[in-house]
């Protein structure tokens, strides 16, 4: 049966979610985890695993590719309609080149193997943390705000679409020591 990831909003940077249907397995990845200071909640079900994905919006995944109702392969499909940044860590006893490249095409960003050696998945489980953190951090510290207007400052791709001629810009001037300013003026004008 899954157990309800805890209420804690400070430390939703260090919460897990366990999905496996064998419950030797989960409490084996709960304990390592919860070792390491990590809070952790379980789910036997894909479908367990959606609703407790959605409820406690955990900062990680490790889920089973062969669950009791469903493929982890869905679960994972799933979680990426409405979530592409969670990092998601794939777990089977299969080790065909072909699921784990299914694996990471559908958007996991790991797959590691059974048997589980743990020291092993809590290091995978620490880098795809800090990775998804520095990538939050840049994500925050990369935006324009303007009143109730704020902007992914992703000027190059932005050039790209606006620009006449991207590499010679007219409408996003850098602007030294300051940042980018936008004109309205058209070119040539």
């Amino acid at each position: 049966m899954k157990q309800p990831l805890p209420e804690v909003p400070e430390a939703g940077a260090r919460r897990i979610l366990v999905v496996d249907g064998e419950t030797a397995v989960r409490r084996e990845v709960r304990q390592a985890c919860e070792q390491d200071g990590f809070e952790v909640g379980e789910a036997e079900t894909g479908a367990d695993a959606l609703r407790e994905f959605e409820d406690a919006q955990p900062a990680l995944v490790v889920l089973e590719v062969t669950l009791p109702d469903m493929s982890g392969f869905d679960v994972c499909r799933e979680i990426r309609k409405t979530d592409t940044t969670t990092p998601v860590i794939m777990v089977s006893s299969r080790s065909d080149e072909i699921d784990v490249v299914v694996g990471l095409e559908i958007g996991a960003d790991d797959y590691v193997t059974k048997p589980l050696r743990l020291r092993e998945l809590l290091a995978r489980i620490a880098a795809h943390l800090r990775k998804s953190r520095m990538e939050a951090f840049d994500y925050s510290r990369g935006r324009l705000e303007f009143k109730d207007l704020v902007i992914d400052v992703h000027i190059r791709n932005l050039r790209r679409k606006i620009e006449p001629q991207p590499a010679r810009p007219f409408y996003i001037l850098a602007v030294p020591g300051i940042g980018y300013r936008f004109t309205n003026a058209r070119p040539g004008a």
